[in-house]
């Protein structure tokens, strides 16, 4: 389902794409940088041609990310190359990006340009043969909740809206884009490699794989279970507290009817909300990533069984 503005796919550049992997490879953990592009009049898709890395800290001379993206975006304008920021990247292992400092950041970006989209690239998977790259965008529903409830998703809130995990993100088509002569390279290279036959795409073996992610997502499972814990000693602090008051209420009421019997004025009024402060209401935000992520796992898993069997077995 493609979001109100309009956009409904993305198309990467070849150069992007290398540019990301490189990254990637160099820093796997910390590979994250801007998308400079532009949005068509028409606004039917979004075009993404250049990126760059954030800043790194090296030694004294340590400068801001937005200092070091102006400073970019100006020479990159200044050779009449793409500007205008259209989103960011980000690599992960196994899919494993979906944290709430992903959301906040992806918020300010759609906030700043409604287009914007963040590209996971992932290296582990892209490594078993398969290019892993992905275009998400936060979706209306969610991002008008953050800014009504200035991010801190209630229960009560997510219960009136039927919010559940899946209203988070969308997904948008993406579409590689290569120059006619970096495709006139790639058959030449691709002529050349026939001559020299492999069967490394034979191999059966997708334990390692499934390891990785099943061993993930049993650290997300064990995420979710803690959460769990903090919301049930929430609600427990929320019945103790409510005890307390009404404990107070009955033994105020007891004084005052003492006190009537002695000819006595009742007891002043207090200001109940300064004697029991309510509590902060309880966030699910990282309970709905979490259960994203082991759903993300649940997809990535699942078709593993059915192509270790179906190769075997090549159709006559």
């Amino acid at each position: 389902m493609a979001s109100g503005t309009g956009v409904k796919q993305v198309v990467v550049d070849g150069l992007v794409l290398l540019k990301i992997m490189k990254h990637a490879r160099s820093v796997p953990q910390e590979a994250r940088g801007p998308l400079l592009g532009m949005v068509p009049k028409d606004g039917s898709h979004l075009e993404v041609s250049n990126c760059f890395p954030f800043a790194q800290d090296e030694g004294d001379d340590q400068i801001t990310d937005e200092q070091f993206q102006v400073t970019m975006m100006r020479n990159l304008r200044e050779v009449n190359v793409d500007h205008l920021q259209v989103g960011w990247y980000q690599a992960s292992n196994l899919g494993s990006f979906l944290t709430e400092e992903f959301i906040a950041t992806q918020v300010d970006y759609q906030m700043q340009t409604p287009e914007a989209v963040a590209l996971i690239y992932d290296a582990t998977r892209t490594a078993q043969g398969a290019l892993c790259l992905k275009a998400y965008r936060l979706r209306d529903k969610f991002l008008s909740i953050w800014q009504e409830e200035d991010g801190d998703l209630t229960l009560d809130r997510l219960s009136k809206d039927n919010f559940t995990f899946e209203d988070i993100l969308e997904e948008l088509p993406l579409v590689l884009h290569s120059s006619h002569l970096s495709k006139a390279l790639l058959e030449d290279l691709r002529a050349g490699l026939r001559q020299n036959e492999s069967f490394d795409h034979l191999d059966l073996s997708t334990h390692v794989y499934l390891e990785k992610n099943v061993r993930l997502m049993m650290d997300c499972v064990d995420k979710l279970a803690n959460e769990t814990q903090k919301y049930q000693v929430y609600q427990r602090n929320i019945a103790r507290q409510h005890q307390q008051r009404q404990q107070y209420l009955e033994k105020k009421k007891e004084e005052n009817q003492v006190r009537q019997q002695q000819g006595l004025p009742p007891l002043p009024d207090e200001d109940l909300s300064a004697l029991f402060k309510p509590l902060a209401p309880f966030s699910c935000l990282d309970t709905l990533l979490v259960a994203s992520q082991i759903s993300r796992y649940c997809k990535q898993v699942s078709p593993s069984p059915s192509q270790t069997l179906g190769r075997p077995y090549p159709a006559p």
